[in-house]
C-alpha cells in the first residue's frame, strides 16, 4: 500500500528552499551524477539547469508577488512498497501525473529515492502560484487529493494518509 505523508515542517526561513532542493539532490547524488538510473528529479513549471537555479525560479515567483512571508514550500512524500513500481520509468509516470494536478498555477518539482524496499518520491510546491499570487490555501486538504489521485492512477485503492 503507498503511504501519503505530508511533512508538518512550517518552512518559514528564507533559506527552506534551498536547503530543501540541496536535501533532494545530494540524496539522489545529482550534485554529482546526473545520469544516474536510480535517482531522478523533475517536475512542472521551472527551467531545469541545476538546483540552485531551480530554488532561485521558485523565490522569483514569491517576490515577484511581494509574498517571501509565510510558508516557503509545501513538502510531501508518497512511498510504495517494493512490489507496487517495479521501474523508475513507472515512478516517473506517476510523479508526472501527480505533477500534472498541480501545474497549471503551481511550480513542483520531485525527486525519486530509490532506496531497497523503499521507493519513495518527494514532491515539494511552490506556496504561491506563478500565474496570480495566491497562497496555496488547500494543504489541510492535500492528503485527501494526494490519495484520491493516487487510486485514480493505480486503478484501485492503493493509497493511505499517514
Amino acid at each position: 500500500m503507498a503511504v501519503i505523508k505530508l511533512v508538518n515542517d512550517p518552512y518559514y526561513n528564507e533559506d527552506a528552499l534551498d536547503n530543501m532542493f540541496h536535501y533532494l539532490a545530494s540524496q539522489n547524488d545529482l550534485l554529482n551524477d546526473t545520469s544516474s538510473p536510480a535517482n531522478f528529479m523533475g517536475g512542472c513549471n521551472y527551467i531545469l539547469y541545476d538546483i540552485n537555479s531551480i530554488a532561485d525560479q521558485f523565490k522569483y515567483v514569491k517576490r515577484h508577488f511581494h509574498k517571501t512571508d509565510k510558508s516557503q514550500l509545501i513538502h510531501f512524500i508518497i512511498s510504495f512498497p517494493s512490489n507496487e513500481l517495479k521501474s523508475m520509468n513507472k515512478a516517473r509516470g506517476f510523479a508526472n501525473f501527480i505533477c500534472s494536478k498541480f501545474s497549471c498555477n503551481y511550480q513542483i518539482l520531485y525527486a525519486i529515492h530509490h532506496k531497497p524496499n523503499n521507493l519513495h518520491i518527494h514532491f515539494i510546491l511552490n506556496t504561491i502560484s506563478f500565474t496570480d499570487g495566491s497562497y496555496f490555501y488547500q494543504k489541510n486538504g492535500l492528503p485527501g487529493r494526494l490519495c484520491y489521485e493516487t487510486n485514480y492512477y493505480f486503478g484501485r485503492e492503493i493509497a493511505r494518509y499517514a
